[in-house]
């Protein structure tokens, strides 16, 4: 596979699945009872060797396209229940590589790698034969996850069941509605469970396990589990499948449900908005630009220097104004970064978001997102692996 991207940990971008994490996610399968288990991307091997001890007449088939796969797992090599092969685990005639027919496999675990691959030819037929040809809008769309669930796909049998962990993009990203919508509607998803972050080593990663059976009853409502840092099973949360195909987290629906006599940001918000120039072109701007560097954790008053004279209002900026709540847009910890302009103009970075209410709600909203419930709400409503982030429509669901 061609990288365009690579991971700073793996240079095929994986991160390797602990026990604690594929025993989750095989316990989740515990209503399969597979004769050719499938898992692409194997790695090191964690995820067959658990399914193995799980399953046990079973048989797997493996696959990666590392040659060292087999090296770092021995029990790839010295198991007579596993066939391992090293090649591509997109090529669209996988199945014949593997001797096998498509729609055969009766389950399949899988942990795709975190990267975008270079588009070929063979995606398309991947994703047209997975019924995921619509999902996207372009090539620049395409991700692995996306690719090895549509093989994966391919690879099933009609009922067979599909384990995945995957990122949080994928769960919860606006630009992933339409698989989300197509996932729920053709197929039976029977268990989402939402993993503490840092569960795998080196990234901070948001990640989720998704199980479903391939043509399965689509269902009128779905449970969320998630579990905590102990790997302790929190309170679950039942959803629509309406509200499955705009976010599957659970951290987000959790706060959604603690809504009572709260009020809807996006219902009071007289404006809400992200600033225009870049940290690359805050240098170049004739007047102070605030940035999230400027944004002192635990600090919610604004320097004097960062505001504009009232003779230089630029009119191509996002410029906050007294009483105006801002927020960091991105960054690991953005929770913590939150302040209030208490008079003046200031012109703000585009990694920050700005929030206009009127007066009688100011303080209510500043007291709650600077509050712990609102630093965890705001956590939940974030995205991304690595550095997170905050869309302007996530944070019109937010209810304080």
């Amino acid at each position: 596979m061609q990288i365009t991207n690579l991971s700073k940990t793996d240079i095929l971008g994986r991160y390797f699945t602990n026990e604690k994490i594929g025993k989750i996610l095989v316990d989740s399968m515990c209503h399969a009872s597979p004769s050719l288990v499938v898992d692409l991307g194997a790695g090191d091997g964690a995820l067959t060797e658990i399914a193995a001890s799980t399953w046990s007449n079973a048989h797997f088939l493996t696959v990666d396209i590392d040659q060292d796969a087999p090296v770092r797992s021995p029990f790839l090599n010295r198991s007579d229940r596993v066939t391992h092969i090293t090649v591509d685990a997109l090529c669209h005639d996988l199945h014949e590589k593997l001797n096998i027919k498509l729609e055969s496999a009766d389950a399949a675990v899988c942990n795709p790698p975190y990267i975008k691959p270079k588009w070929r030819n063979d995606f398309k037929i991947i994703l047209k034969e997975a019924g995921l040809d619509s999902v996207f809008y372009t090539k620049k769309d395409i991700s692995a996850e996306l690719l090895f669930i549509a093989q994966n796909l391919r690879i099933l049998k009609r009922g067979g069941i599909l384990g995945l962990i995957l990122p949080d993009g994928i769960v919860s990203g606006e630009r992933y509605y339409q698989l989300r919508h197509s996932l729920l509607k053709n197929h039976a998803v029977t268990s989402v469970i939402e993993l503490p972050r840092r569960i795998f080593d080196k990234t901070d990663a948001k990640t989720h396990i998704i199980v479903l059976e391939k043509n399965g009853d689509s269902r009128d409502r779905l449970t969320l589990q998630c579990i905590d840092d102990e790997l302790n099973y929190l309170s679950p949360v039942d959803i629509t499948i309406s509200e499955g195909f705009e976010r599957l987290d659970y951290s987000y629906h959790k706060f959604k449900e603690i809504k009572s006599g709260r009020s809807k940001l996006g219902d009071i918000a007289t404006f809400i908005a992200r600033g225009k120039t870049s940290s690359s072109k805050i240098k170049d701007r004739p007047y102070p630009v605030f940035h999230i560097t400027d944004m002192i954790n635990g600090k919610c008053k604004i320097e004097k220097k960062f505001k504009l004279q009232k003779d230089h209002l630029p009119s191509d900026e996002t410029i906050a104004e007294k009483g105006d709540i801002l927020i960091s847009r991105v960054g690991r910890n953005l929770s913590e970064k939150v302040c209030q302009i208490t008079s003046g103009r200031v012109v703000i970075s585009d990694c920050i978001i700005l929030i206009r209410v009127p007066n009688e709600y100011q303080p209510s909203l500043l007291s709650y997102l600077t509050s712990s419930t609102g630093k965890e709400n705001l956590e939940a409503l974030s995205k991304g692996v690595g550095a997170k982030f905050l869309s302007q429509k996530s944070i019109m669901e937010l209810f304080f």
